[in-house]
């Protein structure tokens, strides 16, 4: 499926910026090459698709670490992503776990982790799921795959590549399979087998 359109909120270093693209059928790329120096927010925004899709970060970084140090104490540390897969436009939310100052008196208070998963339906949004097993089940269900294999094939953050290289022939061709529709040529493959198999037996 190709995404119409993704558009990002990354809360960072007490600012909050947006990314906005919009890819139609003739123009989108296959790939997306995210580049700039260190420090200019490029983990960060990964860590934001990533948070957003499964609740979670790739590689070894917590998503206890997501909240800016630098925000304000009052600022709601949230994500927001569209995408369009599977023919369904999608529009993910969440917030993760953290302190906020207490309303009265010193000292904070835990605010637990929420989401809402709203499908774009008839002209408008709509709220489909606001449990975190409920829409991990429709981002599965859409996307074809997990945290892990999303992150590995998808992201290929900072030479994680390299990974994805160095595995095995049978998990790389697993994950392929996934991501592209390769059916005629497995038909092919399985024909080509079955005619030397014939030819031997001649």
């Amino acid at each position: 499926s190709r995404s119409e359109s993704a558009a990002v909120l990354v809360g960072r270093a007490a600012e909050r910026a947006e990314l906005l693209r919009s890819l139609d059928d003739s123009a989108a790329p296959a790939v997306i090459l995210l580049a700039g120096d260190p420090g200019m927010g490029k983990t960060s925004l990964l860590d934001a698709i990533c948070f957003a899709l499964y609740a979670d970060v790739p590689g070894t970084r917590s998503k206890r670490g997501l909240r800016s140090d630098h925000a304000a104490a009052d600022a709601v540390p949230r994500v927001t992503l569209e995408l369009t897969a599977g023919g369904r436009r999608l529009r993910v939310s969440r917030t993760p776990e953290f302190a906020r100052p207490k309303k009265r008196g010193t000292g904070t208070v835990p605010v637990q982790a929420m989401v809402t998963l709203e499908e774009h339906l008839a002209g408008r949004w709509q709220a489909i799921g606001t449990r975190n097993d409920e829409v991990a089940d429709v981002i599965k269900d859409v996307l074809g795959m997990g945290m892990a294999q999303f992150s590995k094939v998808v992201l290929l953050p900072q030479g994680e590549f390299a990974a994805f290289l160095r595995s095995s022939p049978e998990d790389r061709r697993e994950v392929l399979e996934r991501l592209f529709d390769i059916s005629a040529f497995s038909d092919v493959e399985a024909w080509l087998a079955q005619a030397r198999r014939d030819a031997r037996e001649e």
